[in-house]
């Protein structure tokens, strides 16, 4: 009885170990619209071109600490009666000291471009430019909820709204999102489903935020439920028209009302980065922000929104995209991207659609890896725990019967 009860209290201190060491482990976070502060010797060309870059930057810090980057994009742009075109591509790697709060590490950068000049003639120039960055370095530090960040030649980044902690959050340090008001109806189904949730993704009834619940595969989802991921956590949702959506790490989104056509399902979205895909139906599906609409019929998509811009990325098909601030309304089509701001409908610009999808599945894996190695190291020594429980009650239980 003694050897039972001593093997039970060695595995039930082994499961809180190893749980222990799970939540305690640096929170993986990500670094994105970044807003840089050129050095001042930089000329009007080289400042449009690094705004672009580092608001097209993501940068990724994993659990174990390593910081990783890469963005390639398209410029378009006109200066003082000239044209600008051409493509810039960056790559960062390095590491974050928790403890320090502190990042640093090396990139490399380079852009190509051609200026064209047009006279007064009316003769036109053609001047092609680069700029080569092969092993530069960067280094920063996290201050309360911004992290800036000093790229050698490039200049200051700083990264606004961030707060690199660990998995475990309490309820005031959860960001809240600006999401639209939609009447929360319990019991009725908006026809959604979690067909994947990977670690911490929790919910809540739209004017009710401290009423959290924990995601589940069984849950139905009724309109007016917030879902919201945390550090490291990713949900992929399907409709019942087959749509499919996938909720990335520190995202937010409101489920809208159900209609007579299941396809028109809103999904509401704020601050999030979002791709849909609609496989099935005749209706369009619709996307809303605060800032935009868009219809999406038989096409896969990426939304980037923030406070004060949504950008979407069309990876295949066509979709109609319009900006709520006047109403302007363009078609985008596969490699295409365009902006919305509270001033209206930006320019279309080409993005590596190859690329993009990349890094969803990349996203994607890496979520689920990291929900199996949790259910790995705490999960199994959890079994086993019941299990011998189990069997020490039954082997209690057989020897009174004997007695």
């Amino acid at each position: 009885m003694k050897k039972i009860m001593t093997t039970i209290i060695i595995l039930a201190s082994t499961l809180f170990v190893l749980s222990g060491i799970s939540s305690a482990a640096t929170g993986a976070f990500t670094l994105s619209n970044g807003q840089v502060e050129p050095p001042p010797g930089d000329s009007e060309e080289y400042r449009i071109i690094t705004r672009q870059l580092f608001s097209e930057l993501t940068i990724e810090v994993s659990e174990s600490g390593e910081v990783s980057g890469e963005a390639q994009f398209p410029f378009s742009f006109e200066l003082s009666g000239d044209s600008y075109n051409g493509q810039a591509s960056f790559k960062a790697k390095g590491t974050y000291d928790p403890d320090a709060k502190s990042i640093k590490g090396s990139f490399t950068y380079k852009h190509d471009r051609i200026k064209k000049h047009t006279f007064p003639s009316g003769n036109v120039t053609e001047l092609e430019g680069s700029r080569n960055r092969p092993n530069f370095k960067f280094s920063g530090k996290a201050e309360g909820d911004s992290v800036k960040i000093e790229f050698t030649d490039l200049g200051v980044v700083t990264y606004a709204g961030v707060s690199p902690k660990d998995d475990e959050k309490d309820e005031e340090s959860r960001p809240h999102y600006d999401l639209p008001d939609v009447e929360y109806q319990p019991g009725v189904d908006s026809g959604a489903r979690f067909s994947s949730i990977s670690r911490n993704v929790q919910m809540y009834p739209d004017g009710d935020p401290d009423d959290v619940r924990f995601a589940t595969p069984r849950t139905v989802l009724e309109p007016g439920m917030h879902i919201f991921t945390g550090d490291d956590s990713m949900a992929v949702i399907t409709f019942s028209d087959f749509s499919v959506l996938k909720l990335p790490p520190n995202s937010e989104i409101v489920i809208g009302p159900p209609s007579k056509t299941p396809s028109k399902t809103q999904i509401l979205a704020g601050n999030l980065w979002i791709s849909i895909k609609k496989i099935a139906g005749k209706e369009p599906l619709e996307v809303k922000s605060q800032l935009s609409t868009t219809g999406i019929k038989g096409t896969t998509i990426v939304l980037e929104t923030t406070k004060d811009k949504v950008t979407q990325k069309v990876i295949e098909g066509t979709v109609s995209f319009t900006a709520k601030a006047n109403g302007e309304t363009t078609d985008v089509s596969s490699g295409e991207m365009v902006t919305a701001d509270k001033n209206g409908l930006g320019r279309k610009t080409k993005f590596d659609v190859a690329a993009e999808q990349a890094s969803w599945d990349t996203l994607e894996k890496k979520s689920r890896s990291k929900t199996d190695k949790l259910m790995y190291y705490v999960g199994i020594p959890l079994i086993l725990v019941i299990a011998i429980i189990s069997t020490f009650f039954i082997i209690s239980k057989r020897k009174k019967k004997a007695e």
